[in-house]
């Protein structure tokens, strides 16, 4: 069984690296603290590049890969520190979503970077305080809602929280 990465998921993987290193230096994170739309650019080409639909079927709108293809995009996010709900919405939202057949109507939104959805499953939802939505997920169920959260305070002031109400 091979477990290396394709020529085309390595080339992904590259060309996310490379965007990142332009658009995410820790001076970018850190001023994501105040003013978390200067990542809005970089959330933009992401969407661009069918991050958010790597693991979304094609005929969804997404890219129809695997986790084999997501895993390393997902490590480049880590790697830069991005401070947005990016993991969330690549390996979470977008594909439940898509499995669902999208009845909120929001993925086209997601996939085009014209949402943003962070995913709570316990009180504190990081990223809340940026999202358009959260995602609550509950064993079985789950729950889309305009978040309207009271924001907190934190050490890492990047990921900019909000409790789940």
């Amino acid at each position: 069984m091979d477990v290396g990465l394709t020529a085309d998921q390595q080339a992904l993987r590259g060309a996310v690296r490379e965007l990142l290193g332009e658009q995410c230096p820790p001076a970018a994170v850190r001023a994501a603290w105040t003013d978390p739309s200067g990542v809005d650019g970089l959330w933009l080409r992401l969407a661009e590049m069918g991050v958010f639909g790597v693991a979304v079927p094609e005929s969804a709108g997404g890219l129809g890969l695997d986790e084999m293809a997501l895993v390393p995009l997902l490590d480049e996010v880590g790697y830069a520190a991005v401070p947005a709900p990016v993991a969330e919405t690549a390996a979470v939202v977008a594909p439940l979503l898509a499995a669902l057949g999208d009845p909120p109507g929001l993925l086209p939104d997601l996939l085009a970077g014209r949402a943003k959805v962070a995913l709570a499953t316990g009180d504190l939802v990081p990223y809340g305080a940026r999202s358009d939505a959260v995602l609550t997920l509950d064993g079985e169920q789950a729950w889309l809602g305009k978040p309207e959260p009271a924001a907190v305070s934190t050490v890492d002031g990047s990921r900019a929280p909000a409790t789940a109400d």
